[in-house]
């Protein structure tokens, strides 16, 4: 969102000394809600525009996910440890909150209906195919698979270069933005100690995988993402 943020109006982003890594910080995001919208299918169906979409695998993004607001948030916000239904009350039990995801997910449908409140940042853990109206409008998009991998990565900005250029975006624009988006976020869990403790952990407990996998099946499927072996 940060990048379409810059897209959306280069001038007041910079002016507002803002950076793609450094747009982490929601309550003090760039553009509010001035860049965000409803699904608008007229949009969806015009040539001249660009619908592109970017995408995780569903194992990295959860873990990351958790890391970010299960771990470290509350280490750092004393408030947040005193909402007893943050993350769902697992405070730092991973497995906990595995299954109680799994089972929120699966409940959200009639909640939905019912109009009920989001809680505990739950959206930061939903499918991914649950967003965007992907089951209508699936086709219209372009998938960018971003990754913390390396090679894939590097795969990923290079598309997304060559998406822009496509657009007639400004080269000069179009390096200051794969530049500061490859800059390291300020939220970034990857290769600190305890993400590579959880993630052993989690990798190495049939159970939990099995219940991630179920959790996030079409988005294996939908995207085309391998199976993890269990």
């Amino acid at each position: 969102m940060a990048i379409i943020c810059y897209l959306y109006d280069e001038k007041a982003f910079e002016k507002a000394n803002k950076t793609l890594a450094g747009e982490a910080d929601w309550p003090r995001r760039g553009c509010k809600f001035n860049n965000r919208a409803v699904v608008d299918t007229e949009l969806l169906h015009n040539p001249e525009w660009l619908h592109f979409v970017v995408i995780r695998e569903p194992i990295e993004r959860f873990l990351s996910g958790w890391m970010d607001k299960c771990y470290n948030l509350p280490a750092k916000n004393k408030g947040i440890q005193k909402i007893p239904t943050w993350c769902y009350g697992c405070k730092n039990n991973l497995s906990c909150f595995v299954q109680r995801n799994y089972e929120s997910n699966l409940q959200f449908p009639q909640r939905y209906k019912d109009k009920y409140k989001i809680i505990n940042l739950e959206d930061h853990f939903w499918p991914q195919n649950w967003f965007c109206n992907f089951t209508k409008y699936f086709d219209q998009y372009t998938i960018l698979k971003y990754s913390h991998d390396v090679d894939q990565g590097h795969e990923m900005f290079e598309r997304l270069q060559q998406l822009l250029s496509q657009q007639n975006v400004e080269p000069s624009f179009i390096d200051k933005i794969i530049r500061q988006a490859t800059e390291r976020p300020k939220h970034a869990t990857l290769g600190q100690k305890p993400t590579e403790h959880y993630r052993n952990l989690l990798l190495s407990d049939k159970n939990m995988m099995r219940t991630l996998v179920k959790t996030y099946y079409h988005d294996f499927v939908m995207f085309s993402f391998p199976f993890p072996e269990l």
